[in-house]
């Protein structure tokens, strides 16, 4: 299970780099693609994937939000949402970005979808 979780850390950390050097968001599919297969392979240790996404969700700058708002389109986990529903809640201005994009995630007509053929 560790090199599963290691394995998809390593590979998230890769995706925030590549957006902002190249402007295109369909260069990381077969990254966000992957780590979307590295949770669903290990049904188990989904309290530790949720773990490892909240940890993404805080970590502005080491990962992507975009790895949890892909992941949580399909994946839907409840913890990630009430996560980012506490942090918008929280935010006296209601401008914390990365909590709603997030929310927006879970939305069957989420917005990226249509960009990664989800």
């Amino acid at each position: 299970m560790a090199d599963a979780i290691e394995t998809f850390l390593r590979k998230a950390a890769l995706v925030g780099p590549i957006i902002d050097e190249k402007q295109d968001y369909k260069l990381v599919r077969p990254i966000l693609r992957e780590l979307l297969d590295i949770v669903q392979q290990n049904p188990g240790e989904r309290e530790d994937f949720e773990a490892v996404f909240i940890k993404i969700f805080e970590d502005k700058k080491t990962f992507s939000g975009l790895v949890v708002e892909y992941c949580m389109h399909v994946l839907r986990f409840q913890n990630i949402r009430d996560h980012a529903e506490k942090r918008l809640r929280n935010d006296r201005y209601k401008t914390d970005d990365r909590a709603k994009r997030v929310l927006e995630a879970y939305s069957p007509n989420w917005v990226m979808k249509t960009i990664f053929d989800i």
